[in-house]
């Protein structure tokens, strides 16, 4: 949805400070039919192209699986599908450097339920070891890797190089105001961050009907900042479960989605990217904002420069 990627956004990526990119690649839909689902030598090309220009500018590479909505709405008629794609991605990229990561599947929702992905990563990640025994692999829970649904995640213990992702979008009604592919819930615009607003928001009348909404709005209205839902209290508490989960289980957390939706003011995204960023590094987790240029850009495509106040933000000290 960004646009194309080229050389310019690879120098960029490394100039601004980033150590590596997660790259979200659709491979289900540039395939033939099955059983074999042959991935189109061209499409691997073009991956190839990012995958390699990325990697020459110093930058490592997280390669996942994106928007496979099949396999998400019925996981046993399309397991083969997916074991067929990883087994041609494993293939075609087993001796790249280990700069570069797999993530086997972006989200699961639905009825890729926890539980599920527990057995599909049961049988998948021997699959993709035979190819790649020492590759970094990154696996989640269900719920849209919620960091909620970590408790019921279930790895294989004989498999030691894995990264656990999960994705953190909270508070939800400020980084998804104006979205118009979650529904009239995130209507309301001019949500301020953080809370409480200098002036109270009315919720947009199309949200009138949904308790949740109505109810978060009067807090965020009301409640002083310690208290305010729209604030570091909304992911601050979620990230200290998922450093207990990891210091128990002994694997690494990786926060593999988080940002603020374009249509919020640019002190208030500056200010909430700065405090995600805090957070997650105060509970030691690894983070990649969602996303260059898209919808959420970290990249002003039209400024051919970063978001207003969103490197700094990020980085803490100047890049050399």
């Amino acid at each position: 949805g960004g646009g194309p990627l080229g050389t310019s956004d690879f120098s960029a990526v490394r100039a601004e400070g980033f150590d590596h990119v997660r790259l979200p690649v659709s491979w289900n839909y540039h395939t033939g039919p099955g059983p074999d689902y042959v991935i189109s030598n061209a499409f691997f090309v073009r991956v190839d192209t990012v995958v390699t220009g990325l990697l020459a500018q110093g930058i490592n590479v997280v390669l996942n699986l994106h928007h496979f909505n099949e396999f998400y709405a019925d996981p046993a008629a399309r397991s083969n599908q997916l074991f067929a794609l990883w087994d041609q991605v494993g293939a075609h990229y087993r001796n790249q450097t280990d700069a570069l990561a797999f993530e086997i599947l972006n989200e699961p929702h639905d009825a890729a339920t926890t539980e599920v992905m527990n057995g599909i990563y049961d049988a998948l990640l021997p699959r993709i070891r035979r190819s790649n025994p020492h590759r970094t692999i990154l696996v989640g829970p269900g719920q849209w890797n919620g960091i909620s649904e970590l408790a019921g995640l279930r790895l294989p213990a004989n498999d030691s190089n894995l990264v656990v992702t999960v994705h953190n979008y909270a508070p939800f009604y400020f980084t998804h105001q104006g979205a118009t592919w979650t529904g009239s819930s995130t209507a309301t615009t001019n949500v301020v961050y953080p809370g409480p607003p200098p002036a109270p928001v009315i919720p947009h009348p199309s949200t009138t009907g949904d308790v949740g909404v109505v109810a978060w709005f009067a807090a965020y209205n009301t409640l002083p900042l310690p208290e305010n839902p729209c604030s570091s209290n909304a992911f601050d508490r979620a990230f200290q479960f998922a450093r207990d989960w990891s210091d128990f289980y002994g694997r690494p957390i990786y926060v593999g989605e988080f940002g603020a939706y374009s249509l919020s003011d640019d002190a208030s995204r500056a200010r909430f990217y700065r405090e995600m960023r805090e957070s997650m590094e105060r509970h030691g987790l690894g983070w990649a904002a969602w996303d260059w240029k898209s919808g959420f850009h970290y990249w002003d495509r039209a400024a051919n420069a970063s978001s207003p106040g969103l490197r700094e933000a990020l980085f803490t000290a100047p890049v050399n």
